[in-house]
């Protein structure tokens, strides 16, 4: 019977309501065991509807057992807490394209990679891939990984599994010695490893903690990136294209957080090489627009995004590709190439999600304009309140705050105080620490502001994009009640930027 049950589950996942992200099948299967079923490559499935019907499974042992049974049957390379909060979501927020994904060719609303079975991934490495996720120090890493070598166990994907534990901890001494090992056991790596090699290596551009690129690493990190892509294989099969396709996309994301001639040379490169015989997919497409739009081709950007190239499927006008160019043009706090993007995507009928707002939020607050923010997040929150997540509330209290230092109008403080309030519980539960520390200074802040307005402009600048990167860094340190924000916002966003920076220079002088 439970066998039957499980063969149902898996042909058919949209009769049953598992939230495996988050492993509360426990409450569907209330058996006391401290048990969470990985999702499948580590990230959440969008699976719903009714599953009241399951409460019928018999008795607590059976509901036991077919419980251990899916645990298994959707076994992954990584579990949900091995993925970064903020990463699932962007996945989920994809759109959803009729594209093989994982091993069931269900339509999810992201590409998994693999997109076929990976025959290379063997069972026998299994024990040794999951020792190594949990490993505490680079020292213990490398002893794993020799282990794995003992037991005759050393394959790609423990390598791919090193790399990636090496990109999450920032450890680029680590990963420079796993692929002198990879090289040294001749041990070679697949399109899947070689995308995990990329996105580890554009983790190791920076510190732990930090966001700045550090340039002394950067010819080190494209030295070695140029060297593992030689060991990119064509796509061959009916999965081929679109594993290559991931791969590409990392590998242009490494080139675009690099910032330098040369890697915008290799990015170059490989898309215009002519001796794969694959067919570029719309989620490559999108890593490749916001390529050239960092290093400024804004013509090339816009020829890629003509109406021919969208009618003949080359590139998708999706949240996907929206969110990734706003994020490069908020960086460059270029607002009008912002709201080109905007415009350009709400006129080909596209409804942005709440990632799209946080780019087009992020742009304006960098740029000094918080009384745009509060406008474009308070819209979103009304319209769809239980998405909002830990970096658009942040960024909305954080645009208020701004809001009350500069009037100190009691409706300001009290809708920020009503902000403050209503979504605590969830920056409780989801928040990372600096994110939950933020938050209780906004609420000090706010409650200083209420009683004893004592603080000036740069000490309400909490969030860490508003103090460190926002041309509001370098405005003149008003004080509370100057009413500031009209005239500073009515400036051209050059001339704030540059006033800004000549402050930033002078005070560091």
């Amino acid at each position: 019977m439970h066998v039957q049950r499980l063969i149902l589950l898996l042909r058919r996942p949209q009769a049953f309501n598992l939230q495996l992200c988050t492993g509360s099948m426990l409450q569907l299967f209330p058996c006391h065991l401290p048990l969470k079923a990985p999702a499948p490559h580590g990230l959440p499935l969008p699976l719903s509807t009714d599953g009241a019907h399951l409460a019928k499974c018999g008795t607590q042992a059976g509901r036991a057992g077919l419980l251990l049974a899916c645990v298994v049957a959707m076994r992954s390379h990584s579990r949900p807490e091995q993925v970064p909060d903020a990463r699932r979501q962007r996945m989920l927020r994809r759109p959803s394209h009729k594209l093989p994904t994982g091993r069931d060719g269900r339509n999810l609303q992201f590409l998994n990679q693999p997109a076929g079975l990976n025959r290379r991934r063997s069972n026998q490495a299994s024990g040794a891939r999951g020792r190594i996720k949990h490993c505490k120090s680079p020292n213990h890493l490398l002893n794993l990984v020799e282990q794995a070598a003992t037991d005759n166990v050393m394959e790609a994907s423990v390598i791919g599994a090193a790399m990636q534990k090496c990109g999450q901890s920032f450890w680029w001494d680590t990963l420079v010695a796993l692929r002198a090992i990879q090289l040294q056991k001749g041990v070679r790596l697949s399109t899947v490893e070689l995308s995990i090699v990329m996105t580890s290596l554009a983790f190791c551009l920076r510190r732990k903690g930090k966001m700045q690129v550090l340039p002394q690493r950067v010819p080190a990190v494209l030295a070695m990136a140029q060297d593992t892509w030689t060991e990119v294989d064509p796509p061959r099969g009916a999965s081929g294209p679109n594993d290559f396709n991931c791969c590409l996309s990392s590998a242009l994301k490494l080139a675009r957080q690099m910032d330098c001639p040369s890697a915008k040379e290799w990015g170059m490169e490989l898309w215009s090489c002519q001796g794969l015989s694959f067919l570029r997919d719309p989620l490559s497409h999108s890593t490749y627009v916001a390529f050239l739009e960092h290093y400024r081709h804004h013509d090339e950007v816009d020829a890629v995004l003509a109406k021919e190239n969208v009618d003949a499927g080359k590139v998708e006008l999706n949240c996907v590709t929206l969110g990734a160019l706003l994020d490069v043009a908020a960086s460059q706090t270029d607002l009008q190439r912002v709201e080109h993007f905007w415009n350009m995507f709400i006129r080909a009928g596209l409804k942005p999600n709440l990632i799209c707002y946080n780019g087009y939020a992020k742009a304006y607050l960098l740029a000094g304009c918080p009384t745009r923010v509060v406008t474009a997040l308070s819209e979103v929150l009304d319209d769809a309140l239980e998405q909002c997540n830990c970096q658009t509330v942040t960024a909305l209290a954080q645009s208020l705050l701004i809001l009350c230092h500069s009037s100190l109008a009691a409706p300001h403080l009290q809708r920020l105080q009503g902000l403050l309030s209503t979504h605590s519980a969830l920056i409780g539960r989801k928040a990372s620490r600096h994110m939950a520390r933020d938050w209780k200074r906004f609420q000090d802040v706010a409650a200083n502001l209420s009683t004893q307005p004592t603080l000036s402009l740069h000490d309400v600048l909490i969030e860490w994009k508003a103090k460190n990167l926002s041309s509001m860094a370098g405005w003149p340190n008003f004080a509370a009640g100057e009413n500031y924000l009209p005239h500073m916002e009515a400036m051209p966003s050059a001339a704030r930027k540059e006033m800004g920076d000549k402050l930033s220079c002078a005070s560091e002088l």
